[in-house]
Parts: structure tokens; sequence; C-alpha cells
């Protein structure tokens, strides 16, 4: 009988359940997009600015539907980090190792300033780019 323990560092769990999350949430933004529901963000609605959000939603349904460059464009730098992230835990599943606390924790901080820093670039004229497509 396996402990509960042991189904928490192991890699094979790991990686199931985060493939039948990513079926999950594949399957909820599939009937989203077939009934033609938005999710808009408040910030932009109030402010008329862009988050460092702004387009996740679609960036996600880009992906799914197949869509790599469109979901690329909707928000580049999120894109970046969930493919990041994605290989930082397969690889660490597979490989058992991790990052020390103190690592990650400087990682975040770093992560949250270019969020930040993000978020006024792509608000400005000459880094428009950087803004979602329309749709």
């Amino acid at each position: 009988m396996l402990k509960v323990d042991h189904l928490k560092t192991n890699p094979y769990v790991k990686i199931v359940s985060f493939l039948l999350f990513f079926i999950c949430i594949n399957f909820l933004l599939h009937i989203l997009g077939h009934f033609h529901i938005a999710i808009s963000c408040p910030i932009l609605y109030f402010t008329g600015y862009y988050c460092p959000g702004c387009g996740i939603s679609r960036l996600i349904l880009s992906f799914f539907s197949g869509d790599i460059y469109q979901a690329f464009r909707f928000n580049p730098f999120v894109f970046i980090l969930l493919i990041g992230g994605f290989f930082y835990l397969v690889i660490s599943s597979i490989f058992h190792k991790s990052l020390k606390e103190k690592t990650l924790q400087k990682i975040l901080f770093l992560l949250i300033i270019l969020l930040i820093i993000y978020g006024i670039l792509r608000n400005l004229e000459s880094f428009s780019y950087l803004a979602p497509t329309k749709v």
C-alpha cells in the first residue's frame, strides 16, 4: 500500500496530475469559447490601461486551439512564463531536483519586478506590440 507522502513525491503522480488539470482547463475553455463567453479585465475596463495579465484568457484559448503564434501575441510574458514553468516542473520531476527555497524567492522577486516593468511597457506607444492583439 502506498503512503500519501510517497504520492506527493512521485514524479509520475505530479505529471499525471498536471495532465488531468490540463485536460480539465482545456474542456472548460472549450465550453467558454463555444458559447462566446469572454472574461474581461477590470483594470482595463476602469482605467483603460492593459494590466500585465491582459490577454491571458485569450492566450489559453488560442494555445488549446493550437494557434501558438496567436497565443504568444496575446501575452508574450505570461506565455514564456508558462512554457518555462512547464519545463521546470517536468525536468525537476524527472531528475528529482528542485531549486533551493532562497533561489526560488530570488527568482520570484525578479519575476514580479519584470511583470511590473512589462505592465508599464505594454501601455507605452513605442512598445504597443506588447499589447494584446485585437480580436
